[in-house]
């Protein structure tokens, strides 16, 4: 279910229509979400619900962070619906990994990548311990 009016919503009705055209054995369905549940509320959008056999297997609401959020593409968002056994996949590390570090580095700045390669060890160990003695 989606909003038009909500990016992540727009972003993510794209890839659905990709998605359909490649896998043609999967039916993908969109709905306006406030026309298929009365009051159903715009933070909840984009919802996932995913049927097999007629029976509900899965559902996110919301849904758009589990894809990546506005970042999301066509890679993260088969990577979650091969998890979800909709799709087979097969992907050797999770997409939305560097999706992640792209978010991170977009909300503190450019720094934090420079920050991180500092506190790594030459040993490549980047753990912290913090010591909580008053």
């Amino acid at each position: 279910m989606y909003l038009f009016s909500l990016p992540v919503c727009r972003i993510l009705n794209e890839i659905w229509a990709q998605l359909a055209r490649k896998y043609v054995n999967v039916k993908f369905i969109k709905s306006i979400a406030t026309k298929c549940v009365e009051n159903f509320h715009d933070s909840h959008c984009p919802a996932l619900f995913i049927y097999k056999n007629g029976e509900l297997v899965s559902s996110d609401v919301p849904a758009g962070s589990l894809f990546g959020g506005e970042r999301m593409n066509m890679d993260s968002v088969e990577f979650v619906l091969g998890e979800k056994s909709v799709i087979d996949v097969d992907f050797e590390e999770d997409p939305r990994d560097k999706l992640k570090l792209l978010n991170m580095v977009t909300k503190r700045g450019k720094d934090v990548m420079r920050r991180h390669e500092e506190d790594v060890d030459s040993d490549g160990d980047d753990r912290e311990y913090v010591n909580n003695q008053y």
